[in-house]
């Protein structure tokens, strides 16, 4: 049976990708590019990894699968601060899923939002959100890594990021790619798989808080001296030089017939970051308490250095407020929030009037509108759980981008120019296409242009002959080799086997 090897690079930006590529610049991507498919990987509305990993591995789009944020829909108490997910909050069969059913052997290691993991035939290691190497359910089997000698070197993802200084930051993004490579190789020794799927997210970590070297416009810039611009502005292109000849080291270590390259969205510079509460609060649709009746709200997700509404929003006068970083906001609905005030039957007016005001939003300094559009949920989403998405989703011109938190309640400014170190705020942000690569015996050589993150598994499952359920968003791209035909079943279902049983005794 054919062995396919899936490589995801969280992050990774198709227009600097792409550029390297043909400039020779990363050589195993390019050998895969010169011979398979190539081209941009459109990512989800939604533009944040929980949604994008998700609904790629899915081939649904979020209002099938549930996976919107982060965050879920259960609250903390009174506080409106929303529990973090884990992988229960997908409620959708994955890629993973699909395989073992139909009798495959599949390996699957840090796609994020998969702890805890599910059981398959072959193994699995959590990734992004995963509390720690020794949890519960953190791989199955659950003596996969027993003997594995790097396991305490091993990180699930970089803590602190931001909070730690550079040189540990850059430190930290390389050793987690270089063990992550490391529990790569030692498990595809190890496992024999039918498809090997891992994704390195430290790409992603680098560029939130770097990317500012690498668009020499960035307002950030000037808290750098110029000989740490020299230092630091061709780092992302180093990053991704490793990332590839890991790439060359596993392609031969699987001995893969096929092989994919994935990402789930792109980059792009924040020069400006909007306060969407405070602005809430000045159209009067959010109010905030007397300051002698604000309290502070704690919990272990939240960086201490900031100051969030949770304990400063009089809910019982408040008609709608943001979380998230997305613009992503949210009716206080009677109901579903813990205080809301606004009818079911107020709701879609509330909607509407909330979207016509955000689409005329201004930037004072320039005078032009920022935001591209504004929608609301169903306008975006379909499936089961859109009632679980943001009522109104934004969506912010180039170099602006919105943040929940407050900065300085009692100045009136909704701006905050993107220089100031004291914020810790992240100079890139996901945005754009990813990148999608698809080289071997299966597929022929072209240029893509119309990819979908929804895309990648059902063109997986097409692969090795499994059948797309009818309620998939993603299709099969048109990448394989004319005269390729899907393998045939080589399992059957255990209501599957009965049949062919009473068969076999209806004949006797």
């Amino acid at each position: 049976m054919k062995r396919t090897l899936v490589i995801g690079w969280d992050g990774a930006p198709y227009d600097r990708i792409s550029k390297w590529v043909k400039d020779g610049k990363l050589k195993n991507l390019g050998n895969l590019v010169n011979r398979g498919s190539f081209g941009p990987l459109r990512t989800t509305e939604l533009t944040i990894s929980s949604c994008a990993w998700t609904t790629m591995v899915t081939g649904k789009n979020a209002g099938k699968h549930g996976v919107f944020d982060f965050f879920g829909t259960k609250f903390v108490n009174d506080s409106y601060f929303r529990e973090p997910i884990d992988s229960r909050w997908r409620r959708a069969d994955a890629l993973w899923n699909y395989m073992t059913k139909n009798g495959y052997r599949i390996g699957v290691v840090n796609v994020p939002i998969t702890y805890p993991v599910d059981k398959v035939k072959g193994f699995m290691v959590g990734g992004m959100m995963s509390p720690s190497v020794d949890a519960p359910r953190f791989t199955y089997p659950a003596d996969l890594l027993k003997d594995y000698p790097r396991l305490k070197e091993y990180r699930i993802d970089i803590e602190g990021a931001k909070h730690l200084d550079r040189d540990k930051f850059i430190y930290e993004v390389h050793k987690t790619i270089d063990e992550r490579f490391e529990l790569f190789k030692y498990l595809i020794k190890k496992e024999d798989v039918d498809l090997f799927f891992g994704v390195f997210t430290s790409s992603d970590r680098f560029s939130h808080y770097m990317w500012h070297f690498f668009d020499p416009a960035h307002p950030y810039r000037k808290n750098e001296s110029e000989e740490e611009i020299r230092k630091y502005e061709n780092s992302l292109l180093e990053l991704y030089q490793q990332l590839d000849v890991y790439l060359g080291e596993l392609i031969e270590e699987f001995g893969a017939d096929n092989v994919m390259v994935v990402s789930d969205h792109g980059f792009a510079s924040i020069y400006k970051y909007f306060e969407f509460n405070k602005w809430l609060y000045q159209k009067g649709y959010l109010k905030f308490k007397p300051k002698s009746e604000r309290s502070e709200f704690k919990h272990g997700k939240l960086n201490p250095k900031r100051t969030y509404i949770y304990g400063k929003v009089d809910w019982g006068s408040t008609v709608a407020y943001m979380i998230g970083k997305r613009g992503s906001v949210y009716i206080n609905l009677e109901g579903r929030e813990p205080q809301g005030i606004v009818k079911k039957e107020e709701y879609e007016d509330v909607v509407e009037e909330l979207i016509k005001e955000i689409k005329k939003i201004k930037d004072p300094e320039t005078g032009e509108y920022i935001v591209e559009d504004a929608l609301p949920r169903d306008a975006i989403f379909s499936g089961p759980y859109v009632e679980e998405a943001p009522d109104i989703l934004t969506f912010f011109k180039d170099k602006y981008a919105s943040i929940g938190y407050i900065v300085d309640l009692e100045s009136e400014d909704l701006f905050i120019v993107n220089d100031r170190p004291d914020l810790e705020l992240e100079l890139g942000i996901e945005r754009y296409s990813g990148i999608f690569v698809a080289s071997g015996s299966d597929y022929r050589h072209r240029h893509l242009e119309d990819a979908w993150i929804g895309d990648v598994t059902p063109t997986l499952l097409y692969s090795y002959g499994i059948e797309l359920t009818e309620d998939m968003d993603g299709k099969v791209l048109d990448i394989f080799n004319e005269d390729f035909e899907p393998p045939r079943r080589i399992y059957l279902s255990k209501r599957e086997k009965g049949v062919i049983a009473r068969l076999k005794k209806m004949k006797l």
